[in-house]
């Protein structure tokens, strides 16, 4: 993938992400319903990201809801990211997200920021 290349993907059930690349940044955009249909894709993209960049920044501003397989995938790609010395962290996540990081024990496992900017990848676009 080249910078600012754009993959998409989509699940059964009615989620959708996008992975794209922004110099040692990569961005993972979630919509829709992060669920089991999508968590293949989720957890593909969030390796990849992961294991080729410093910063992997997951924008989850337009979820509506995710499940345990969802939560899972992230946790996972924390521990890795951590691992090989990488950060990831988490886009506004909107209430029902963070009521799933909570009742999962993983509110404090990520870091969470409003915007991108705030994720220190100002050079990364606003999300839409």
């Amino acid at each position: 993938m080249s910078q600012d290349q754009i993959d998409v993907a989509a699940g059964n059930g009615g989620g959708a992400l996008e992975l794209s690349e922004h110099g040692d940044t990569a961005l993972v955009r979630l919509c829709g319903h992060v669920d089991d249909a999508l968590t293949r894709s989720l957890r593909d993209a969030l390796t990849w990201a992961v294991n080729h960049h410093r910063m992997v920044v997951v924008d989850l501003s337009a979820v509506g809801a995710v499940d345990r397989f969802g939560l899972g995938a992230l946790a996972r790609a924390h521990d890795r990211a951590t691992a090989l010395g990488a950060a990831l962290c988490l886009v506004a996540p909107p209430p029902a997200v963070r009521a799933a990081l909570r009742a999962a024990r993983l509110n404090d496992l990520f870091t969470v920021v409003d915007t991108c900017p705030g994720a220190a990848a100002e050079r990364l676009p606003a999300a839409s």
